[in-house]
């Protein structure tokens, strides 16, 4: 496809294709790719081009295009067409591919409800591994019913708000008072397999052995700090019926504290946040550290100081959970309405109340829910006589 004179007419009917080998290119036919896996293959080289052309016109630094001698990802674009994936007793399934006559077998396939319907799918090679990626779509009014049928079970309001306030020391200080810190450090096997991979001679095997377990320490970093994020996500989604945030510009954090912003993926955790039904967006600008939430008047304080002291009024408040209740005021006053699921109704734009009964009952409850996640330090701030 790169080597045709225009990619965006290139004939996805091709059977063969020109291979470069050194200096020449030679012709090799195309036996195990069907129609609709070369119709993908050229549509995601084309969205990559208008992708790269994109980013050169805002000013980014873009090389020229290189041949590649193999590809990690192969776009399913039709199930029971393109591929078909049956599921079998357990955790097991048989995957079928088109223009492939011997069936794989697939675990896993437990993570995909049983009312779910199978669209798109990609095939990926991570190291010497392989894996399936299956989108599903469910109904959103099932997806919200479950979550209330679980919210009746643990014995919770109909309403609970809350304000999260996104930080370095304590990466998620929630309006009720809990702190959560996470921390997945850089694996020294990382750096060991780093080395060794810059050590070793360009094309050779111990090369391709060494990127390989590279890989593998990566995915291993990548993946424990994405289940880190997804029980904090489902653990913010299951308790509260609001979930107030500040769109932070995590990206200029990352230039002053880039070891922290990369151990803890806190853009991560806010894109997650991002796409719940029932999140409130604040803006980025709203001075939620320094307004007093008693007298509404502005008092500024320097990064180091840990304890917000109003100017005017007196009252003193640590600083995180003061702005972290600050965000869930003005989110449920004047945040983005979220989504309405069904017959589900959000609560209504209202000052919210904090140090009521029932909130502490709640920040207890996901306090025993988040001590549990690995990596994970949680403690809960109580106000005196509160």
């Amino acid at each position: 496809m790169i080597a045709s004179e225009d990619p965006f007419t290139f004939d996805e009917k091709v059977k063969s294709v020109k291979v470069k080998v050194g200096q020449l290119f030679e012709d090799r036919k195309l036996t195990l790719l069907s129609s609709q896996m070369k119709q993908s293959l050229l549509s995601q080289v084309q969205d990559d081009i208008c992708g790269l052309s994109a980013k050169k016109q805002n000013g980014g630094k873009v090389g020229r295009l290189k041949f590649k001698s193999f590809v990690n990802c192969i776009p399913l674009k039709q199930h029971e067409n393109t591929y078909t994936l049956t599921r079998k007793h357990g955790n097991n399934g048989r995957l079928h591919l088109q223009k492939c006559k011997q069936t794989l077998r697939v675990r896993g396939t437990k993570q995909i409800p049983e009312d779910a319907e199978i669209t798109t799918a990609k095939l990926l090679k991570r190291g010497d591994d392989y894996f399936l990626h299956v989108n599903c779509y469910r109904f959103k009014k099932t997806v919200s019913l479950e979550k209330w049928e679980k919210r009746e079970k643990l014995g919770l309001e109909t309403r609970h708000e809350i304000g999260i306030d996104l930080g370095i020391a304590s990466q998620v200080t929630c309006s009720n008072g809990l702190k959560v810190k996470y921390n997945l450090p850089i694996d020294e096997n990382i750096r060991k397999y780093a080395r060794k991979v810059s050590s070793t001679e360009k094309g050779s095997n111990n090369r391709r052995k060494a990127r390989v377990k590279l890989q593998r320490a990566f995915a291993k970093h990548r993946n424990r700090k994405q289940e880190v994020i997804n029980k904090l996500v489902s653990c913010l989604d299951l308790f509260c019926t609001d979930i107030c945030y500040q769109n932070d510009y995590v990206a200029g954090w990352q230039r002053i504290w880039g070891r922290t912003i990369l151990e803890t993926s806190i853009g991560g955790l806010l894109g997650k946040v991002k796409t719940l039904p029932t999140s409130r967006e604040v803006d980025r600008w709203e001075a939620t550290s320094q307004r007093c939430q008693k007298c509404s008047e502005k008092t500024k304080h320097a990064l180091s100081a840990r304890i917000f002291r109003c100017g005017t009024c007196g009252h003193e408040e640590e600083r995180d959970v003061h702005a972290a209740k600050n965000i869930c005021r003005v989110g449920m006053t004047e945040g983005d309405e979220p989504e309405v699921i069904g017959d589900v109704v959000h609560a209504e734009r209202v000052e919210p109340a904090y140090k009521t009964p029932v909130d502490m009952k709640t920040a207890a409850m996901m306090f025993e829910v988040l001590k549990n996640i690995p990596f994970v330090k949680v403690s809960l701030v109580v106000e005196a006589g509160s």
